[in-house]
């Protein structure tokens, strides 16, 4: 991992961000942007997606276009 060879202090937090983009942009697609129905697909609250996404510097035209 090139993080560790950095002297990176928090990289579980980095993978999970990393992860948790991939996951709620793919699961935004599926679902034309649709909050209710990505949190159903994740098993979390819509607003506790919202809070993740804010946290994650996602906004919601942004992930409607990652491919």
């Amino acid at each position: 991992l090139d993080r560790l060879a950095s002297g990176s202090q928090d990289i579980h937090r980095e993978l999970v961000n990393l992860v948790e983009r991939d996951i709620f942009a793919t699961v935004l697609k599926h679902t034309d942007g649709n909050l209710t129905q990505a949190s159903r697909h994740l098993g979390i609250t819509r607003t506790t997606l919202r809070a993740r996404l804010d946290a994650l510097g996602i906004s919601l035209e942004k992930s409607a276009t990652v491919s």
